[in-house]
């Protein structure tokens, strides 16, 4: 007998709607006359020896291995699952061919009436077939007993967040990855990540070591801070020792730093930003609010009753006149007002008034 029949073979000339599986075999028919390992034809699989038929016959092959060319004709249906064939694959337009993602064919697939197939799956959810290149959402985190901290899906090359969207390529299982719950230790997943940065729609982490980053960083000579779930910081945060600002790429601001309309300073060495009472910076001397802003075009009144005026830029005027809705004040070497004095045949009143 030249081909393979899959079904029941009986000497009637036709059997209807039988549904045939084949499961974990290992068919080699290349020794025979026509060297197909499976022929499904004619409505179904055909004896070529004795002409029989099965009419709209299913064939169903899982986990197998074909050693030889496999054809599909006029009006059958064939799944191929986890199959390997070793051999060409030919089907004509009007067989239905399934294959899934762990099927190969080596040697040459011919027909236009076939569906490939991906499986695709998520630990502690389950799995699903795709076509190749359809796009999927990363599914929420799942329920998995004594699990706490979820941080992500790993493909096996990086993490993936709920709402990504993900486009099949080939079969995959998404490992669902979850914070550990000592102190001392940091997650490491069990497919490595790749040292460096890693950004997601969460935030971004920096790997060291397979390690996320927690705390202080010196990254290529810029200084980063990393929360407890290896998040880089952004923005304004408070630490033990005062409030630092890190710009959007993480890195720490130092320096004058203009928010909007209000500028602030931060220590050049360690980031803390300068509030709540009077700093030098360089030749000058600045007054900053308790919440970090610095004062400009203001009065500033010291704990002797001493009064200090800060300009426009912000700084301590000192040695010069200035005017202040509509009056004149002289301020001294050291910045206070004068008071009750004559400035170079000037006077000035209790007030600091110029007064003639």
């Amino acid at each position: 007998m030249g081909g393979l029949i899959i079904g029941n073979r009986q000497n009637d000339d036709a059997y209807k709607s039988v549904n045939c599986t084949v499961t974990n075999t290992d068919i080699n028919y290349t020794g025979n006359d026509n060297g197909y390992g499976v022929y499904v034809y004619g409505n179904g699989t055909e004896d070529h020896d004795n002409g029989n038929k099965i009419i709209d016959a299913k064939v169903t092959v899982n986990n197998t291995r074909v050693t030889g060319d496999v054809s599909t004709n006029n009006e059958s249906t064939t799944d191929l699952n986890d199959t390997t064939i070793v051999g060409d694959f030919t089907s004509d337009a009007k067989a239905k061919v399934n294959m899934d993602g762990g099927t190969t064919v080596i040697g040459t697939t011919t027909g236009s009436n076939i569906t490939k197939t991906y499986t695709v799956s998520f630990e502690g959810i389950g799995e699903q077939e795709y076509a190749p290149n359809a796009t999927l959402r990363i599914p929420d985190a799942p329920s998995i007993s004594g699990s706490s901290g979820f941080i992500g899906w790993s493909d096996g090359n990086r993490i993936w967040l709920p709402g990504e969207t993900y486009t099949v390529k080939g079969n995959v299982t998404f490992k669902a990855l979850f914070e550990t719950v000592s102190e001392e230790e940091t997650y490491i997943p069990s497919t490595p990540i790749s040292d460096g940065w890693h950004h997601y729609s969460s935030g971004s982490m920096y790997y060291q070591d397979g390690k996320r980053t927690r705390g202080w960083a010196d990254i290529d000579g810029a200084a980063y801070y990393f929360d407890e779930k290896g998040y880089m910081a952004a923005g304004w945060l408070e630490l033990e020792d005062g409030w630092s600002y890190f710009a959007e790429d993480g890195k720490m601001e130092t320096g004058w730093l203009k928010l909007g309309n209000t500028w602030y300073y931060l220590d050049p060495e360690t980031g803390r930003m300068y509030d709540n009472g009077l700093h030098t910076i360089g030749k000058y001397t600045y007054y900053f609010y308790d919440w970090g802003g610095m004062a400009n075009s203001w009065w500033y009144e010291d704990e002797n009753g001493g009064w200090y005026f800060f300009g426009g830029d912000g700084a301590m005027k000192a040695a010069q006149w200035v005017e202040w809705k509509g009056e004149w004040y002289y301020l001294t070497e050291s910045g206070k007002m004068a008071v009750s004095t004559d400035i170079g045949g000037y006077t000035v009143n209790a007030d600091g008034v110029w007064v003639g």
